[in-house]
């Protein structure tokens, strides 16, 4: 795994994963999921991969889907015997990769954030990308998507936990309140920000989404000598195309304040953004 993206979710680590999945060298999973569980049950020891394969395909987004499609019987045909979790993912990244005609992989999975001390045990040299959003506007898209209505519904701070055979539907649904989508982006930084003391120095950055849609070129220049991308201009540019203006213009919703506690106001004023109505 060459890096990480993670974030809060609602932070634009899909946008930073679309524009760093178009370079000529890169694969990047859109999402997996499944690492913490297949680290859980069976740590760095190899097992049939048969078992790890299962974990992939029994791993659901919120609607029910799998994380992960790929081609087991292929995948399986490639590993000899035993094998650990870092092996199973390394031949099923690289497999993806080569089938995108692509030289590595990377994986872009915001709620690794509380994972990513011990991806750094697996992979020793993974960057994490850190991608950061004023959480007023987090928290406002959060109320509206039905991954994070699921995780205030559960009381989960991650979907990881919840997503092994996850079948939609199955839980009772109940009225959420705003302050719950405002916990859940302020814990869940906090919660990436205290794994930075389980990383090798100089292994980790924070990016602001808002400087990747304001200077795009600027971001993707840095981020590709942080982890190591030839930064080609005509990759650069067709990434910086990818970004809608009006999506990147929304109004702050304001009203969204008022929900917002006293320490996650401080980690708003932290972060650099305005911690009150103007």
């Amino acid at each position: 795994m060459l890096f990480c993206i993670v974030g809060t979710g609602r932070s634009g680590t899909t946008l930073l994963q679309r524009m760093l999945n178009s370079h000529p060298d890169l694969f990047i999973f859109p999402e997996t999921h499944w690492l913490p569980k297949m680290y859980e049950l069976f740590g760095e020891k190899a097992v049939h991969p048969e078992r790890l394969a299962d974990i992939v395909r029994r791993t659901h987004h919120v609607d029910g889907q799998p994380t992960t499609a790929f081609d087991k019987a292929r995948l399986l045909t490639s590993i000899d015997g035993p094998v650990t979790v870092r092996g199973f993912t390394d031949a099923l990244g690289g497999m993806l990769a080569a089938d995108a005609g692509k030289r590595c992989w990377a994986d872009k999975t915001p709620d690794y954030g509380y994972f990513i001390g011990t991806l750094q045990k697996l992979w020793a040299n993974c960057k994490i990308i850190h991608l950061v959003r004023d959480g007023v506007a987090v928290a406002s898209s959060m109320a509206r998507h039905p991954g994070y209505q699921e995780l205030a519904r559960s009381e989960q701070l991650f979907w990881c936990p919840i997503s092994l055979d996850f079948e939609p539907g199955l839980s009772q649904p109940r009225q959420s309140d705003p302050h719950q989508y405002v916990h859940l982006w302020h814990r869940r930084l906090q919660r990436t920000r205290e794994e930075y003391g389980n990383l090798s120095a100089g292994s980790f950055r924070e990016f602001k989404f808002e400087s990747l849609t304001t200077e795009p070129n600027t971001v993707l220049r840095e981020i590709a000598a942080f982890v190591g991308l030839n930064p080609d201009d005509e990759w650069i540019n067709h990434a910086a195309a990818m970004i809608d203006p009006r999506k990147a213009s929304k109004p702050r919703p304001l009203e969204w304040l008022e929900h917002f506690d006293d320490e996650a106001t401080q980690m708003l004023f932290d972060l650099g953004y305005q911690a009150e109505q103007h």
